[in-house]
């Protein structure tokens, strides 16, 4: 039972590929430190409810103004992922709820997670076989879907197309482990476009 009173955990994800390094403070408060694109915070545990997130210039504090200032609401027992995406001039943050029944010990959960500011939706498919995830767009977590242990290689596709953007060969997907594929960076520039997996045991434990 999803409980409005009590401690949800937080971590918070840079995949904004011009902002600088950010620091992230809870009401008024530092709680993650010097997070620079490409890197995940541990999770926090923070009071459920209505809480007030910004990210600031790292060292630079309120001086250095915001660079997200935004309010999210968040359930007690329950895990997420804040995300910084898109570029500085444009910046923002997504919500994404970490929180899923925990597979069975013999299989595996993933999702992805579009934070390519240029790149267009996009497939995710075992190479030379079905696609798993469909016409993911910028912004968008899917849901988690079981997977079954094993060693897949997986190609990012443009949404309905064969031509590969990226390929990941060989990646061992290991049961009882929640997997999030945040692909980030971008198409034409850089940093170059690539998929970073977030790999989590269930069940997700705050990190003090």
């Amino acid at each position: 039972m999803y409980q409005t009173t009590g401690n949800a955990q937080l971590r918070a994800l840079h995949t904004s590929v011009d902002a600088p390094a950010v620091d992230i403070y809870i009401n008024g408060l530092p709680a993650i430190t010097n997070l620079a694109f490409g890197q995940v915070s541990n999770y926090a545990s923070v009071a459920a409810g209505n809480q007030r997130i910004q990210l600031f210039p790292a060292g630079l504090g309120a001086a250095g103004g915001a660079v997200i200032d935004t309010y999210v609401d968040l359930l007690g027992d329950q895990s997420y992922t804040l995300a910084a995406i898109g570029q500085l001039g444009n910046i923002k943050s997504a919500l994404l709820l970490d929180t899923t029944p925990a597979p069975s010990s013999d299989m595996a959960k993933a999702r992805v997670f579009h934070a390519s500011p240029d790149a267009p939706a996009v497939d995710v498919a075992v190479k030379g076989g079905p696609a798993l995830f469909r016409h993911v767009s910028f912004g968008e977590a899917t849901p988690f879907v079981d997977l079954s242990p094993s060693i897949v290689s997986l190609e990012v596709l443009p949404s309905g197309s064969d031509k590969s953007i990226l390929s990941i060969p060989d990646y061992s997907i290991e049961g009882g482990k929640l997997y999030t594929f945040a692909a980030m960076g971008k198409i034409e520039g850089m940093p170059a476009f690539f998929v970073m997996p977030i790999v989590d045991v269930v069940p997700v434990r705050v990190t003090m």
